[in-house]
């Protein structure tokens, strides 16, 4: 077909004109963009007060500031088995592997002279460290610190990853055994996510954080494995983006079964991981997490903390779930020795213990630390007197 001059010139401005529609969308893309994000900055959280009430609930040092930015700045990653997991990242504070998990700091002096107890520590952010922890301040380091003190070896693998909650974790212990991975012991800490993610997921129990929005990026990922992400990240990542996903979440209204249903969750996946571990030999023990808004003692900080933290609003709004679903999960699991409730470490402290509404600083994880210590110790000390059952051998 013979293009003549006519046809030439309108399909000349047919690009023009379409080219021209595109910038005038992009720039209208822009300014709603940027009205939104003028929105969200007087209506949000206001993230540099948090910054600044985080750095003071860690006493105000100087590191703190630098290792909670590191953690905002750290990428995700999508895995088959858990939906995603935190990517490989360093920094003077904060580091984590290529697996995904955190590194442990300990003094490790111990394990030249005798064979070290392998622990697995599962959970969500507070078990990884989030909040402004550096590497040495988290849960698995501080443990491992109190038992060297107490002349024990071990080996303690930080397994958390933030978002996820017991079901993620159950997965993780299978995948791991399948591989014939064999640690002496496992520690689970829940409590907070299982709560809250519900409430960000209207109603779904037994998901993660952004459920939705991470099997997009993984279904992604599989077709188009960088062009997609890319743009999808940028999407997400918009003022615009998170102004139109806000209000669902403002007007989800629980269900009167949520909190029973939540424990119903909880304590299945208590069970199935105690039979997993018990199956293979691991020593296995759950313990359920304190968390702010129930702290009968709150210091200045964590007042203003908690008044700031705790978005959306519809998460303050339902603060009495955790309590319910604490007291259903109390219950229920009164009868299990490998069952731990925590939640009230922190009630009569008069210290600064808070980051944010679940995160804890360096004092309050070594708390957490010493509190798990009688538990796991008559384990830590069978296992330490049987080589075979000091992980890393299959059975």
């Amino acid at each position: 077909m013979e293009l003549t001059k006519d046809s030439a010139k309108r399909l000349l401005r047919g690009l023009r004109d379409g080219i021209v529609i595109v910038n005038i969308t992009i720039v209208m893309l822009i300014v709603v963009n940027k009205l939104a994000g003028c929105w969200l900055e007087h209506h949000d959280v206001d993230h540099a007060e948090m910054m600044r009430l985080r750095v003071e609930a860690h006493g105000g040092t100087a590191w703190a500031e630098e290792a909670a930015s590191a953690q905002f700045s750290s990428p995700t990653v999508w895995d088959e088995n858990v939906l995603f997991r935190w990517g490989e990242y360093h920094s003077p504070y904060y580091n984590v592997d290529k697996d995904g998990r955190r590194i442990t700091v300990a003094p490790r002096t111990l394990h030249e002279t005798k064979p070290a107890v392998e622990i697995l520590m599962f959970g969500g952010s507070t078990m990884f460290g989030y909040g402004g922890n550096r590497d040495e301040d988290t849960i698995p380091s501080q443990l491992e610190d109190v038992l060297a003190e107490k002349g024990f070896a071990v080996d303690i693998v930080n397994m958390g990853i933030p978002g996820h909650a017991s079901t993620h974790e159950i997965v993780q212990l299978l995948v791991d055994v399948q591989t014939g991975h064999r640690p002496a012991i496992c520690v689970f800490f829940d409590g907070f996510n299982e709560t809250v993610e519900p409430l960000r997921n209207h109603g779904r129990v037994g998901i993660s954080w952004g459920a939705d929005l991470r099997t997009e990026r993984g279904f992604n990922n599989m077709l188009f494995p960088d062009v997609a992400i890319s743009l999808s990240d940028l999407w997400h990542q918009t003022s615009l983006y998170t102004l139109l996903h806000k209000d669902p979440e403002y007007r989800f209204e629980p269900p009167p079964t949520l909190a029973a249903d939540i424990a119903k969750v909880y304590v299945t996946n208590v069970h199935a991981g105690e039979a997993i571990a018990a199956r293979f030999g691991i020593q296995s023990f759950f313990f359920w997490q304190p968390v702010l808004p129930t702290k009968l003692t709150k210091t200045p900080v964590e007042q203003k903390l908690n008044e700031l933290s705790w978005d959306p609003p519809m998460l303050k709004k339902h603060l009495g779930l955790f309590g319910k679903v604490s007291e259903v999960v109390r219950e229920q699991l009164a009868s299990d020795p490998q069952f731990h409730d925590i939640s009230k470490l922190f009630d009569s402290d008069v210290n600064t213990t808070y980051t944010d509404e679940c995160h804890y600083n360096r004092y309050a994880n070594r708390a957490i630390a010493e509190a798990m210590l009688p538990v796991l110790l008559p384990a830590i000390q069978a296992a330490a007197q049987t080589p075979s059952a000091n992980g890393g051998t299959p059975k």
